[in-house]
């Protein structure tokens, strides 16, 4: 009869430790409950806005690319006129012209 008591109690302490891990559990599932959707919340938004911020960037490339292509056409519209002079210079080229030059350039 001892040995049952015994057994019991020992039953009763185990049965006691597991519900308060099932309880631990219980909390951390209801604070992941309330989390989640906040952060998925968040998620969304954060995506929106790189969204957002990927259509401006590839509005800023689409004009550095036009800005780039009237660049080019008219460096070769100057160089096919003649007005500008091209001078080495350490490791690049520099353009030398006077403002007389530039301007008919710009009027082209």
């Amino acid at each position: 009869m001892e040995q049952t008591r015994e057994d019991i109690s020992k039953s009763n302490s185990e049965a006691a430790d597991w519900r308060s891990k099932v309880l631990l559990a219980q909390k951390e599932i209801n604070v992941c409950e309330i989390n989640v959707p906040r952060i998925n919340g968040e998620l969304e938004a954060a995506m929106a806005e790189c969204k957002n911020r990927w259509a401006f960037v590839n509005r800023d490339i689409k004009a550095v690319m036009e800005d780039l292509e009237v660049m080019v056409s008219s460096s070769e519209s100057a160089r096919m006129h003649s007005s500008l002079q091209l001078v080495p210079a350490a490791k690049s080229l520099q353009v030398q012209t006077n403002a007389k030059d530039l301007a008919s350039c710009v009027s082209l």
